[in-house]
């Protein structure tokens, strides 16, 4: 039954925060835009210990709203950048940055998308599971066994 409401909580946990990021994302069309800098674009490679590399990107940007400076970190809201994308922001570019009206120091560098997909895709994973669980449960605790033809 652990195994159940782990899944269950993991599961529930995923969707929200993927529905919240579909939610931002989709207010970001809304938001204003001010001018802004590329400060830092890093790819980093990293080797695991059965020989596989993975890649990640940073970008980092300058922007100023009501002539208050403000540091800002995210292409799209999601949880990463992939390198593919960060390669389209080199240090110095200038470009165009959307910012929350509500709390400026929030900001994106690209409107709209969907929010996290592999987020959404672990929690449906997860809400899979959990339900497996439950029946598997339940055919143990009444003994019903499935008929195999």
């Amino acid at each position: 039954m652990l195994k159940f409401w782990i899944c269950l909580a993991i599961g529930l946990l995923c969707i929200l925060v993927w529905l919240g990021n579909r939610t931002e994302a989709a207010a970001t069309a809304k938001w204003p835009s001010v001018p802004g800098v590329i400060t830092e674009m890093k790819i980093t490679e990293s080797r695991s210990s059965d020989g596989s590399t993975t890649k990640t990107a940073v970008v980092k940007y300058a922007y100023s709203v009501d002539g208050k400076s403000y540091q800002g970190d995210r292409v799209k809201v999601e949880l990463m950048t992939s390198p593919s994308v960060a390669e389209g922001y080199p240090k110095g570019k200038p470009v165009t940055v959307f910012y929350n009206p509500e709390k400026a120091e929030e900001s994106v560098l690209e409107q709209g998308g969907a929010g996290s997909w592999l987020t959404g895709l672990v929690g449906v994973g997860c809400l899979l599971y959990a339900g497996y669980a439950l029946v598997e449960r339940r055919k143990r605790k009444t003994g019903l066994t499935p008929v195999v033809a």
